[in-house]
């Protein structure tokens, strides 16, 4: 006989159903729910043990009938394995799918396929029913192409387990045909509880259990006429409907006797307690008002945000337990939100102090044995690449210390060790490392490579999958000792109190070995390459999830509606009542569509749960969730979520909020409160049901509303708008708590420790900015100074800083600079350092840090190269200066050089260097190799229009990274700044003499003003120089002209020299002219780009011809600086000017046949030139003596022109050490210089 018993959740079913639990019994539950239903289990019928009760869930029930009835079980291929083996099938068919073709390798796409067949199967559906449907459809339909290529997959998979194993999801049909034969149904009767709904397959057990069993009872959540029971009450209709074709008798009863106890029943007992006061009448054992019941049991919370809402929480939760005498264990938090508001909640506890578990399935990709096996494998399959091996090094299953692993990274990524080199020694010292440090290093390479060949070994070449797997397993149990070192990181874990993470630890082992048995299943008899096998096993491990059970004894659990399954708890907590959270809205669809599953079902073909059902369901778990509570029901939400966006609350939230204020408003008014009763929530009140009073037609159709839990409320149908800050009042009404502290109350912010520094701050944040502090934060300082000193320094230091920095102070900054020197020693890029950012010259100066510089072949390392090229080259065209000859003479190599014997030269160059330069970098892989073709191509073009340049101009002599300091070919630029001297030094990468020629000022004027398409950077130079220094000397001989060889963006403009921004070239300057006593006048500052012009094939302004072509690539070459206006000196430079020259920055006026500057030039005259000079000096005289000082403040510059992108350009866009300085302009003293 099948009796089906129904109720609310008013009524205590669980009690009902042991009350009547008699003989041998089996309860059938969900599997999620079997603890539970084994503690109320304890709890009702009162005893130690069971004997002859059973609870089981559909799995644990076919486990116990196959044991009855006998026979061989096949081999299950659970999820897991099934996604596996759907990764290999859409491999295999990918050439034969059609929409989804190309998709195989997004796991994605494998997870969705799994989902997909798994609802199928569930559901009864056979390839031949999907190939029915899939005929009566049109054959362009965009449905038919879906199901075309699932149907292919589906068949190809069940070919692959057909007559060997049994997918896990037809289990159930499996042991369904043997539970008429098992004695242990025939002798018990069976009780089924906690379902809302049963898939076909469940319902084909049920009928085999009604048909075996003395009896069966099945327990549902159902109120007649109710529009929010309408799924359970077809799920009844279907068991009548299948108990009625089987002929069995079938009976309906619903469930009468003991309430539940919930905050609704004690809502109730306070309304009678008011009205037997009101009456006179006395009410024994009955708390006449809310003080004496321990306060209103709802309550309700709208903050501003998530963190607000998580904080008021974790204060709700501790004053339950300090002043109530809860344990943590009675109280529950339910959030749908898991991944976003359950992290916060989860932080925010246990901060708080409360100790928090989090009921959730977790991916195993991240556990120590799983990522180390993936890291094996693919080292491997696919050779020793640097992040596969780093990985299986940092795994924590490697026996090295957190040091020997950052030191062997470190090495790793600076000399990019890969491939064979790592079976090699290691040889690569760099400027870090000495011979003792190698062996250190070669000692845990040998140790790495040694586990992986061990590995490889066992596993063998051309095995087949079962014998690898079996060879890989004796690797990690007996060389690896695995399950030894597991246990050692679980004790290491649990010592740490990372409970959580120790059970999740606990289960890496058992994991790792399903995986194998699971490939050793698929495919253990099959050949496969070790990639293949990488690739199969990286696809299980990527979708395996373990769940937990609480660690300890004592905790507050976090959950969700419909995962988390409780019945006897005395406060709920429900966070994130927000729209779109509560109820959750899905928005993932899968393969299919909710629309296209409507038109499968109507063509009699039900593939898998539908939208609206999982809506139902939800609904039914919401109202489940607010009828748990025994004493306490706490529902919250918040303004804004994790994107600052506006959040509304749900329609749950509205309704509680309403029946709470009109219960407020009106205490003693009996008509309001039953008409706001919790029946809104689809139950009846349980006055009501004593009563048997009925209610006004107009407030039934409210109180059946599906409103309740639909699109909108009541009152958001009325206004149709969203919460704006005139619902504020309502909002934070006085029935609704806000944020804490939000209603004045000081006791609610010094809730625990952890919890009250971030509320103290606020305060004293407030009282630094207004000066006004309530008193009793001064208790509450003290009480910080006395039992929790560390963190209340940290709060103070974090309100007094302001990032300022104080002067190292001169004597501090020589120790730190200087030494053991005479004199400070620097460089003009030092002293541009020092402009950019004092902070950032102190940190690489004066602290010495320096980035690990990675062996690559990388910008900086290209830029080495064509510098070197450059310069070997011009050294090997320069004439020898005992010979006499000039640059530009006939004879000279710079004349005489072809095109093509520049570019031998420049390879000849590149190849020389190829093993020195870097110990060998560009001759280290093919990779390599490669990029120094390519530099050499590149640097060919570059050294020819170099050269191009040079033919063009009178050119006496040239010198190159011509150096100047104490003891070189130059002497050191001196820096008198009163009580010490500093010296200037560096190398000039190229300096040239130009042939004297007298000044024929008034034969031509000149432009005088700066290019307006010129340049926004510049460098700059330093010069102790008076103005007539640099006018021409009529007895002059020769001027000198300076460049610089870069590879970046940088520009000139003469502003930036003037305020120091820019020091580098007039610096070079100054140590020419000084050098020579006045025998060389300054011709002007250069920059010459070093760049590989890329110019676009399809572009109109392409040249249509060679010589068009090396035009444009001799202006993509042109020096960008600053040079006199003086026409001799232009000529010396460039006596070939035909409009735009195309070696210097200037071109010849149309309308007025003068010199102007052109792009990236300036053009001055001597007296600008000498005004320049003297802004130099006093910039450098200023920055070295703020150096020597000891300025070390954080004073990034910032130009004053935006780039091409409009913003503008600051000292920290590629500073190394953002990091360090903590630059922030929403911090006191962070502010720019601006330039």
């Amino acid at each position: 006989m099948l009796s089906i018993y129904y109720g609310s959740e008013a009524t205590d079913r669980e009690k009902f159903i042991f009350e009547h639990v008699k003989g041998r019994t089996l309860l059938l539950v969900p599997d999620q729910f079997s603890l539970q239903a084994e503690r109320d289990a304890f709890f009702y019928l009162g005893k130690n043990s069971l004997m002859d009760l059973r609870v089981v869930d559909f799995s644990t029930l076919g486990y116990k009938v196959m044991q009855q009835t006998g026979g061989r079980v096949p081999d299950l291929i659970d999820k897991y394995g099934r996604h596996m083996l759907l990764a290999r099938v859409t491999a295999e068919l990918e050439s034969e799918l059609g929409i989804y073709r190309g998709l195989n390798r997004k796991n994605s796409f494998i997870d969705m396929l799994n989902t997909v067949i798994s609802e199928m199967k569930r559901y009864d559906v056979s390839p031949e029913d999907l190939e029915d449907v899939l005929g009566k459809l049109e054959e362009s339909s965009y449905l038919s192409y879906k199901l075309g290529d699932i149907l292919k997959v589906y068949r190809a998979y069940q070919a692959q387990i057909e007559g060997r194993y049994l997918d896990s999801e037809d289990y159930i049909s499996f042991y369904g045909e043997r539970i008429l034969e098992a004695p242990m149904i025939h002798e018990s009767e069976i009780w089924i509880y906690g379902f809302d709904t049963f898939t076909p397959k469940n319902m084909q057990v049920i009928e085999r259990l009604i048909l075996s069993a003395r009896n069966v009872n099945i327990v549902m959540t159902y109120e007649d006429g109710k529009e929010q029971f309408e799924l359970t009450g077809h799920v009844m209709g279907q068991l009548r409907q299948l108990a009625e074709r089987s002929g069995i008798a079938v009976s309906f009863d619903e469930i009468h006797g003991t309430e539940r106890k919930t905050v609704w029943s004690r809502i109730a007992q306070l309304k009678h307690g008011r009205r037997a006061i009101a009456h006179g009448t006395e009410m024994s054992a009955q708390p006449a008002n809310e003080a004496e019941y321990g306060g209103f049991p709802i309550t309700l919370v709208a903050a501003s945000n998530m963190y607000a809402e998580a904080e008021r929480a974790a204060a709700y939760i501790l004053e339950l337990v300090r002043e109530e005498g809860y344990r943590y264990g009675d109280i529950v938090v339910v959030c749908n939100d898991t991944e976003t508001r359950g992290g916060i909640l989860r932080r925010t506890l246990m901060r708080w102090g409360i100790p928090v578990f989090m009921d959730k399935k977790r991916k195993v990709l991240h556990h120590q044995a799983v990522s180390f096996l993936l890291a094996l494998l693919e080292v491997i399959a696919k050779g020793y690449r640097d992040e596969a091996v780093m990985s299986l090094v940092k795994s924590g299953m490697m026996p090295f210390s957190e040091e020997e692993k950052e030191q062997l990274e470190n090495y790793v990524r600076q000399f990019r060790i890969r491939g064979s080199a790592w079976k090699n020694d290691f040889e690569k010292c760099g400027d870090r490392y000495d011979a003792e440090q190698l062996n250190v290093l070669n000692a845990l390479r040998r140790n790495v490579v040694d586990c992986i060949e061990n590995a490889k070994l066992r596993m063998g070449i051309r095995n087949t999958a079962g014998e690898k797997i079996r060879g890989l397993y004796t690797f990690l149990e007996q060389d690896m000792a695995v399950m030894e070192r597991l246990e050692q990181i679980m004790e290491r874990q649990q010592a740490l109190g990372l409970a959580e993470s120790a059970a999740e630890t606990s289960q890496s082992w058992s994991v790792i070995c399903n995986i194998f048995d699971q490939i050793v299943d698929i495919a253990g008899e099959e050949r496969m390459s070790n990639e293949d096998l990488f690739e199969l096993m990286s696809a299980g491990f990527e979708e395996v999830e373990i769940g937990l059970v609480p660690v300890t004894g004592d905790s507050v659990l976090i959950g969700t509606l419909q995962r988390t399954r409780l019945s006897q708890l005395k406060a709920l907590l429900i966070v994130g009542a927000n729209e779109g959270v509560l109820p959750l809205n899905r928005s993932d669809e899968g393969l299919l569509s909710e629309r296209e599953k409507e038109i499968l079902q109507s063509m009699e073909l039900e593939l898998s749960k539908r939208d609206e059902v999982t809506r139902q369901e939800e609904q039914l778990a919401i109202y489940r969730a607010l009828w748990l509570p025994q004493e306490r029901l706490y529902v919250s939400c918040c303004g804004v979520d994790e994107k600052g966006e506006e959040c509304r609350p749900s329609e749950v939230f509205t309704v509680l909020r309403e029946f709470v204020e009109k219960r407020h408003e009106s205490a003693s008014s009996e008509d309001v409160e039953r008409r706001h009763s919790p029946s809104v929530f689809g139950d009846s009140s349980p006055e009501d049901e004593r009563s048997g009073g009925t209610l006004p037609s107009e407030d039934a159709e409210r109180r059946h509303s599906p409103s309740v839990f639909g699109d909108s409320s009541p009152e958001d149908q009325r206004s149709g708008e969203t919460l704006t800050s005139e619902d504020a009042e309502r909002w934070h009404s006085p029935s609704v708590f806000g944020d804490l502290g939000a209603r004045g109350s000081f006791t609610e912010l010094i809730t625990a420790p952890k919890g009250t520094l971030s509320h103290m701050a606020a305060a004293l944040r407030d009282y630094k900015a207004d000066g006004m502090l309530d008193r009793s934060w001064l208790e509450v300082m003290d009480w910080y100074e006395k039992h929790d000193e560390e963190d209340f320094s940290r709060v103070k230091h974090g309100l007094m800083f302001d990032n300022r920095l104080e002067a190292l102070g001169e004597k501090f900054a020589d120790s730190l600079y200087k030494g053991y020197l005479s004199a400070l020693e620097v460089s003009a890029s030092r002293l541009e350092q020092y402009s950019r950012c004092p902070f950032s010259h102190f940190v690489m100066y004066g602290l010495k840090a320096q980035e690990p510089r990675i062996y690559e072949v990388g910008a900086r390392e290209i830029g080495d190269v064509y510098h070197r090229c450059l310069m070997k080259l011009s050294q090997q065209l320069t004439p020898d200066r005992d010979s006499g000859m000039a640059v530009n003479d006939p004879d000279s190599p710079w004349m005489n050089v072809t095109k093509e014997e520049c570019t031998e030269r420049i390879r000849d160059i590149i190849r020389s260097d190829s093993k020195s330069y870097r110990e060998g970098i560009l001759s280290s892989g093919r990779e390599e190799s490669y990029r120094a073709e390519r530099i050499a191509e590149i640097c060919s073009s570059i050294a020819w229009s170099m050269i191009q340049q040079v033919r063009k101009g009178s050119i006496r002599s040239m010198r190159f990274e011509y150096p100047f300091g104490t003891g070189r070919a130059l002497p050191p630029v001196r820096v008198d700044i009163g009580s010490q001297e500093v010296l200037i030094q560096g190398k000039i990468d190229r300096l040239d003499i130009l042939e004297g020629v007298a000044g024929r000022d008034d034969e031509i004027s000149h432009g005088d003003e700066c290019g307006d398409d010129a340049g926004d950077r510049a460098d700059g130079a330093y010069g102790e120089h008076h103005e007539d220094s640099v006018r021409r000397d009529p007895e002059a001989e020769a001027s000198v002209r300076i460049i610089d060889y870069k590879t970046g963006s940088e520009t000139v403009d003469p502003e930036y020299f003037m305020k120091g921004y820019k020091l580098q070239l007039m610096v070079y300057m100054k140590a020419a002219v000084d050098a020579y006593n006045g025998r060389l006048e300054p011709a002007g500052v250069f920059y010459f780009k070093i760049r590989d012009v890329d110019m676009d094939a399809d572009s109109a302004s392409l040249p249509a011809d060679k010589t068009g072509l090396e035009k444009k690539l001799a202006d993509s070459y042109r020096l960008e600086g600053i040079l006199l206006n003086d026409d001799s000196l232009i000529s010396s430079m460039d006596s070939e000017i035909d409009g735009s020259s195309q070696v210097i920055p200037v071109k010849i006026s149309k309308k007025e046949g003068v010199y102007v500057p052109a792009a990236g030039g300036c053009l001055m005259t001597k007296e600008e030139f000498a005004e320049l000079y003297e802004q130099v000096d006093m910039q450098v005289k200023r920055i070295c003596t703020e150096l020597c000082a000891g300025n070390i403040e954080i004073k990034p510059k910032r130009e004053s022109r935006k780039d091409m992108e409009g913003n503008y350009r600051i000292a920290c866009r590629y500073c190394r050490y953002r990091s360090i300085c903590m630059f922030d302009t929403s911090f006191d003293g962070c502010r720019y210089e601006n330039v």
